[in-house]
């Protein structure tokens, strides 16, 4: 899916500030969330719906970015979901009116997640790591190594998405903006896996 080209000005400060995590608000991630309200029993029904639904891979289809909205892009993505563990991988290439490559984005992690409420999904991170331009004001370099550095991200920050959760349809929204849309990628019939894309077998049926 590509964006729009637009002048190489607008790959600014807020691009690096993209660039350092693809889950965005930085790598400490958000403040503490005050006490979660008493769910009703229909929202625990859909809460339960959304856990069990969640399972299995997602192939990101679509993105919308407030910083990426005006500028030419690539990428591909996934999403494992196995249990209450969710692992994401983004590889972003920005480009300019040339087409040539002026940004690369990378971001890959392991999240614990919980359904707060019926459409709000909480992450927690477990592992994690992403690209930062060593330098603020340099957006990239025929040498990515030198133009970026891997920084990993720390264990324990959190995001907070609302979720949709329709078929075989996934879409995460940020408090910040961005919009993931995602769609359920067959990997073998009713087959659970889990973090690493490894089967999972099933229970066996206990005897009455």
């Amino acid at each position: 899916m590509l964006f729009s080209a637009m002048q190489p000005l607008i790959l600014t400060s807020s691009l690096c500030v993209l660039a350092a995590s693809v889950l965005l608000t930085g790598p400490f991630g958000q403040k503490p969330e005050d006490p979660k309200p008493t769910p009703t029993r229909g929202q625990e029904k859909e809460m339960d719906r959304i856990q069990r639904d969640l399972q299995g891979l997602w192939k990101l289809t679509a993105m919308d970015w407030p910083m990426l909205r005006e500028v030419a892009t690539e990428q591909v993505a996934y999403c494992l979901v196995s249990g209450n563990v969710l692992s994401m991988e983004f590889h972003i290439i920005v480009k300019g009116p040339d087409q040539r490559t002026e940004q690369t984005i990378f971001d890959s992690g392991m999240w614990r997640f919980e359904i707060a409420e019926a459409n709000r999904l909480m992450l927690t991170s477990i592992i994690g790591s992403y690209l930062r331009p060593e330098d603020p004001n340099v957006l990239w370099s025929p040498f990515v190594g030198k133009a970026n550095r891997l920084e990993f991200r720390a264990p324990g920050s959190t995001h907070r998405y609302d979720v949709q959760l329709l078929g075989d349809k996934l879409i995460l929204t940020h408090a910040k903006g961005q919009k993931l849309t995602f769609q359920r990628a067959p990997i073998g019939a009713n087959e659970r896996r889990d973090a690493y894309g490894r089967v999972i077998p099933e229970k066996e049926t206990e005897a009455k």
